[in-house]
């Protein structure tokens, strides 16, 4: 059994997302997060909670929002939290960040940084965060950044009104010497507004990502045939969420995931370990997401699907059921594997003729 599976199978949250605060100096026009009129955590109570996340096991903490650092007190509870030996990676936009911001962040020696960009030109990603000069922010952030020896991952939001130009911000990425990751899940607000989604890509626009081998190499995801048992922790395809995986609002409010809001209580009336380990939601999650659904179990595209039992349940209305955007995703993922099966098959032949009609 490998390291991964004990921990899954013994249910140690090895990974927090922490989002410090709903509050963004941005106003991108997908956001999906929405404050609410209630008091934030206060630096005191944070670090309470991350002494119970210490304690319960935790080592890789996400510090997120909103925009984290807009939190007066950010380096504060980042370095508490790296003396905790809690290991943190910033998911951030990027444009707080002067020299002395980046030697701080070097210095806590994080897994990495993960900064949001939509292009690379300004105009196309200032359209979308709406705030002009973000792009020329985030973009210089990101240099002095990586000077400074720290792993940077520019996250590319694939949207409409930007999805011909990712090949330009992994040209950007590649004279940088930064990472590249692209995620084209738009989700609805946390409210339940699906405004949102009126930025999603069609499947004509998917196809043509997922056909880039770049971002979708040809991989089949390994699947065993055994996976419609309730009680198969499926550590290869499933969710880690409410296993090895959790999410905490600025609020303290606990969930199985940013993606599966499903309230398993308040870190302000109870502590993390009888959360993790009693909370009804919790559990109700930790069946959600290691059980697989019968009808996709026959599924011919099983081995290309990622259900995400959050997104059943935001857009579909069933945490037990499949997920529209999972097979929607999944189909063309299928379609752009297989064409690029052909034509590397049609290419060995054509090779293959070539030198036979040299021996000729």
């Amino acid at each position: 059994m490998s390291l991964a599976e004990k921990i899954l199978r013994k249910k140690i949250p090895m990974f927090v997302h922490f989002d410090l605060t709903y509050h963004c100096n941005l106003k991108c026009v997908h956001c999906y997060v929405v404050p609410q009129e209630r008091p934030e955590l206060s630096t005191e109570e944070i670090k309470g909670i991350l002494r119970q996340l210490a304690k319960a096991g935790t080592l890789c903490l996400s510090l997120s929002g909103g925009e984290p650092l807009v939190r007066r007190d950010f380096f504060e509870i980042a370095e508490y939290a790296r003396g905790l030996n809690l290991v943190p990676t910033l998911l951030t936009n990027a444009t707080l960040i002067d020299g002395r911001i980046a030697d701080r962040i070097a210095a806590l020696n994080p897994l990495g940084v993960q900064i949001s960009i939509y292009g690379a030109k300004p105009e196309i990603h200032d359209a979308v965060s709406t705030v002009p000069g973000s792009f020329s922010k985030s973009i210089n952030a990101a240099r002095m950044l990586v000077e400074r020896g720290v792993k940077v991952t520019l996250a590319y939001i694939v949207m409409k009104g930007n999805v011909d130009y990712y090949q330009e911000v992994m040209a950007l990425v590649e004279e940088m010497e930064a990472d590249f990751t692209v995620d084209e899940n738009i989700t609805p607000r946390m409210d339940g507004n699906r405004g949102p989604l009126a930025f999603q890509i069609n499947e004509d626009e998917l196809l043509k990502i997922y056909r880039d081998p770049k971002i979708n190499p040809i991989r089949e995801i390994t699947a065993s045939a055994k996976l419609s048992g309730a009680n198969e922790l499926r550590a290869d395809v499933g969710c880690k969420a409410s296993h090895s995986y959790c999410s905490i609002s600025p609020y303290g409010d606990v969930y199985p995931c940013g993606q599966l809001l499903l309230p398993c209580g308040n870190l302000r009336e109870e502590s993390f370990e009888h959360i993790w380990q009693h909370s009804s939601n919790m559990h109700r999650a930790r069946s959600a997401t290691t059980y697989l659904p019968p009808v996709c179990s026959e599924c011919e595209l099983l081995k290309y699907c990622q259900r995400c039992p959050g997104l059943a349940l935001a857009e579909d209305g069933d945490l037990w059921g499949p997920s529209s955007r999972a097979c929607r995703n999944a189909r063309i993922k299928k379609r752009a594997a297989e064409e690029q099966q052909f034509a590397n098959l049609y290419e060995k032949n054509k090779k293959g003729g070539d030198k036979n009609g040299e021996k000729a």
